[in-house]
């Protein structure tokens, strides 16, 4: 189905929640200050986002399930009360074009074995991290512009092994790229410029794939 310049606020859970198996278009829709989600897409589902404002809601703007497959494109995912975009362990979604920007938590936060594709967003302002890989995920995240984050513009933690290509990093508050132990990205070509106190931060044993550059 579609679902197209719609007005959701202040709902009691989600917005809009897509069921298993189901892969609506949603387009040209505010979703905004839900108690709890802005988007919910349940394990199993798809769909595409496009060109929506999905802002302020209670706990993630956007939630992707287990093996749920959505596209967002176009998207403002703003003022989110804990994070932009969460994406749930073996979760996948491809995020392009979005501005995500302001939410109190991490602006994109992946899960364990989670593998979405963020390519072309703007990723500022975060409360915490712009981009925070969990222990055990993975994923791409290229060409994005991440920056202003009051933690580091982007995290990986323990056995997180994304590919991080082709992005600008800069002015995040505590380092650039921090790759926590045991951490293992592949860095490649990178513009890393004005994060404090260090572009890059590699903790021991936290020492990632390097090509071509940072």
């Amino acid at each position: 189905g579609v679902l197209e310049r719609c007005a959701v606020r202040a709902a009691r859970h989600a917005c809009v929640a897509v069921l298993p198996q189901s892969t609506p278009t949603i387009r040209h829709c505010q979703l905004e200050d839900c108690a709890q989600i802005g988007i919910h897409f349940s394990p199993d589902s798809g769909g595409i986002v496009e060109d929506c404002h999905i802002a302020g809601n209670g706990e993630a703007n956007v939630l992707i399930g287990e093996r749920a497959d959505p596209q967002l494109t176009r998207n403002e995912i703003a003022r989110g009360r804990q994070v932009g975009v969460r994406v749930q362990p073996q979760g996948l979604g491809n995020l392009a074009l979005n501005d995500i920007a302001s939410n109190a938590g991490h602006n994109v936060e992946i899960g364990a074995e989670a593998a979405p594709v963020v390519s072309d967003n703007g990723i500022r302002d975060a409360g915490q991290s712009g981009v925070c890989f969990l222990e055990g995920a993975m994923g791409r995240l290229t060409r994005n512009e991440i920056s202003h984050s009051k933690g580091a513009n982007v995290i990986i933690m323990a056995a997180a092994s994304p590919t991080i290509s082709h992005n600008e990093v800069h002015h995040g508050g505590q380092h650039g790229i921090w790759v926590k132990p045991k951490g293992t990205p592949v860095l490649e070509q990178n513009q890393l410029h004005s994060n404090r106190p260090t572009d890059l931060r590699q903790d021991e044993s936290g020492r990632g794939s390097r090509r071509a550059g940072v």
